[in-house]
């Protein structure tokens, strides 16, 4: 693999996998966020709509307490009428036990006159009946001012008696005992939900006479609660007070709800049916309850009488649609917010990595190219070729930089690339810090801009050191035994080589010139032996033929002495030219 694909490939593969860890981190951090604010917003939502609700609640019951004061307001003005206490005197001057006293009918009929217009011009209003009721002390109804004329019915029949209603009133039991307190707030009676203010009717001379109330329809109260056209209301009535509740046992009217509650009332029927179950009731009744169902936000309370006695439960629905719309905008926006995070998120990693490859593939393709021109001289170097070299810095003129004072440097008053020529990068150290031990990386002279260049110094410092060791090889090649080889260093063998082959190479000259100046003095001395030899042989010869021609064997044995002679003659010349070339050598040398 090369180079720039070793650096592309893992930094690539390190890139995109840390893009895509951040991206996904990202897209959970922002969905988690978008999630986390969904759910705040839902609960702001929640808790908004509840607590709306549990306002309203407290509205509820502050407006059953308004009601139960302002059905007191309307009660005690007609306590004191003295026409009040004239026919309750009337009453009282006969059998009260009797329901059929012609005392208590006088009463009665004297009430019915003195609140005529009363009941008129409240009928005027179009609200119904004057419910104002007045009470004997023993608990019996002395009359009941909405009815014309009856009191009760009896076998179907209605019927003008003071009735005994003690059994199912407790109000009026408890304000006819002492201390005859006022009372106000619910008290179910036959028609189911009621809001009563009692009050009890006192003779001049402080004599209890009996009570009378004021009632107002809880009816007609879910109405006024209703502040909203997207809230609906509904009224459940413990069912064990049917015995009370007598005209409230028509199913069909009064529909139940789990065997256990009745309803009593209800704004929009079609709204809350759906909603309301038995266990919201159950719920309810022992405290406010709050729940969503679609589209509608559902609060259970419970409704207490005018001893604090739970008889029954309200329900409030809340049409939260808008809200809930709002939420899933708020969710959608969310969702396109993190989907647009989301491509831009991709988008930006995919473009930084491209980015990042892009300038990766641009530097490693400076430094790949550097380094292919690095080997390529260094291929050069190893086949012989020294002539090339690296960038190794910016040329400097060291001297003035460092203050230098050694004219025999070669980087001396001059730019130069002074670490490599003459510095601690080179073979033979010239300047003095160098020759210190000091490296020329920590000097300020120092000009090599990265890792390249100071690669490419100590390259060119080898390449100077080959390309010296190469003059010198051909110096000694040349004959000149005198080249001075420089050992950088224990290590350097070729140096240390360089030096031996040197040194034995004058030893083996010097053995050779003393070699060729002892043959050529043997052979000087056997070519001077050969020529007087010579001489002899040939004076003799002429001796030998003056004396005697038949002396044919002495003369053989001269003639085989001759040419003996001959070529000794002929091996001496031979010594003789060897001597001379011999020393010819030895002198070029």
């Amino acid at each position: 693999m090369k180079i720039r694909n070793k650096f592309l490939v893992p930094v690539t593969l390190t890139l995109v996998l840390t893009c895509l860890a951040g991206y996904f981190a990202l897209q959970w951090s922002l969905r988690n966020l978008v999630i986390h604010q969904v759910e705040n917003a839902e609960q702001i939502h929640d808790r908004s709509v509840q607590s709306a609700a549990e306002s309203k609640i407290e509205e509820i019951y502050a407006n059953i307490e308004r009601m139960g004061q302002k059905a007191l307001e309307q009660a005690a003005p007609v306590s004191r009428m003295p026409q009040v206490i004239e026919a309750y005197e009337l009453a009282h001057s006969g059998n009260m036990d009797d329901e059929a006293s012609p005392q208590s009918q006088a009463a009665r009929e004297r009430l019915r006159e003195v609140f005529k217009p009363m009941i008129e011009g409240y009928g005027a209003l179009g609200k119904g009946g004057y419910q104002l009721h007045f009470h004997l002390p023993n608990g019996r109804s002395l009359v009941r001012l909405w009815r014309d004329g009856w009191q009760t019915t009896r076998n179907g029949s209605r019927i003008d008696i003071s009735d005994d209603i003690s059994p199912f009133r407790e109000t009026v039991v408890r304000i006819n005992r002492a201390p005859h307190q006022p009372l106000s707030g619910i008290e179910v009676g036959r028609g189911g939900f009621v809001v009563r203010g009692l009050m009890p009717i006192t003779a001049p001379d402080g004599r209890h006479l009996g009570s009378n109330e004021f009632l107002l329809s809880m009816g007609s109260f879910l109405e006024v609660s209703r502040t909203d056209e997207n809230q609906y209301y509904a009224l459940y009535m413990n069912r064990d007070l049917l015995s009370v509740a007598t005209r409230m046992k028509d199913e069909a009217k009064y529909p139940l709800v789990g065997g256990e509650f009745v309803l009593a009332a209800a704004t929009d029927p079609a709204v809350t049916d759906p909603l309301v179950d038995l266990d919201l009731l159950r719920q309810g009744a022992q405290g406010p309850v709050f729940q969503g169902q679609g589209q509608y936000y559902v609060a259970s309370f419970p409704v207490r009488d005018y001893a604090g006695e739970v008889v029954g439960v309200m329900t409030m629905a809340q049409d939260v649609a808008e809200g809930q719309a709002m939420l899933a905008n708020i969710v959608s926006q969310g969702e396109e917010t993190l989907m647009n995070l989301t491509n831009g998120t991709a988008a930006g990693a995919a473009g930084l990595v491209i980015v990042v490859c892009g300038v990766i593939f641009l530097v490693t393709g400076h430094i790949t190219r550097l380094l292919r021109n690095t080997v390529r001289v260094i291929e050069k170097i190893s086949k012989g070729d020294v002539s090339e070299r690296l960038p190794a810095g910016k040329a400097v003129n060291c001297s003035q930089i460092i203050n230098c004072s050694e004219p025999d440097c070669p980087s001396y008053g001059k730019e130069s690339v002074c670490w490599v020529e003459s510095g601690s990068f080179a073979a033979v150290k010239h300047c003095p810090r160098a020759q210190r031990g000091e490296d020329c990386r920590n000097c300020k002279a120092f000009a090599a801009r990265d890792e390249l260049e100071e690669l490419g110094s100590m390259i060119n410092a080898l390449a100077q050191v080959v390309e010296d060791r190469e003059k010198v090889a051909l110096a000694i090649a040349e004959g000149d035994l005198n080249q001075q080889v420089v050992v950088v260093s224990d290590s350097d063998g070729m140096g240390r080589a360089l030096t031996r082959m040197v040194d034995n190479l004058r030893n083996i000259i010097g053995q050779v010139k003393t070699a060729g100046d002892q043959i050529a003095s043997g052979a000087s001395q056997v070519a001077d032996s050969s020529q007087s030899l010579s001489q002899g042989a040939t004076e003799q010869a002429s001796s030998l033929e003056e004396i005697s021609a038949s002396m044919n064997e002495m003369a053989s044995q001269t003639q085989q002495t001759a040419e003996n002679t001959s070529m000794a003659d002929q091996v001496a010349g031979q010594a003789r030219t060897a001597a001379e070339r011999g020393q010819q050598r030895m002198s070029a040398m």
